[in-house]
């Protein structure tokens, strides 16, 4: 498997090999010029350029990680959550117009994803659910227990329509009152 590196450690490498290029033509030229003893320009650049790698990968790496990194792992965790069913909006807070361009894109699925949703079968599954609950209710009190189960049963069907519906946000909310219509 290949080793990944993140985007400031090469930007840093590729920066490193063009600023290490400039300060050798630099020192080759004051070596003409001068007549400098080359070995001590060469440990004057050498510390110059691993002292400048060092602050532009430091620079790189905060500055990647706020403005890439962090709202691509939004953007990750949106996919993720849409992969798992739920239609939620992806919000991605970034400055980075090509980061916006591809929270859009993943939000246009989103949308399409919604507007392609098979609502009959929503108003099927809940036909089903209000049909269970019927049935619990009709039980005779001997048969408590498995009127019970059969509304958890309901419950839960109503809980994932919910998720289907309107994403996992709002899933806490609707459990939320359903518990409080059983109690």
């Amino acid at each position: 498997m290949k080793k990944r590196w993140g985007l400031a450690a090469v930007s840093t490498f590729w920066i490193t090999a063009a600023v290490a290029a400039t300060m050798a033509f630099d020192a080759i030229n004051e070596h003409l010029r001068r007549g400098s003893a080359s070995g001590a320009l060469v440990t004057e650049h050498l510390t110059h350029i691993l002292l400048l790698a060092s602050a532009i990968y430091f620079i790189l790496w905060i500055s990647f990680d706020l403005a890439l990194a962090s709202p691509l792992r939004g953007i990750a965790a949106g996919l993720y959550r849409l992969g798992s069913g739920s239609l939620e909006p992806v919000t991605v807070k970034s400055r980075v117009r090509e980061i916006d361009d591809i929270a859009r894109a993943v939000n246009l699925i989103v949308v399409r994803l919604q507007l392609n949703f098979p609502r009959h079968t929503v108003d099927v599954v809940q036909a089903d659910v209000t049909a269970l609950r019927a049935i619990a209710h009709s039980f005779p009190p001997s048969a408590e227990r498995q009127a019970k189960r059969i509304m958890e049963v309901a419950a839960d069907l109503q809980l994932e329509l919910a998720t289907l519906l309107h994403g996992e946000a709002s899933v806490a909310n609707e459990a939320h009152r359903a518990a409080a219509k059983r109690h």
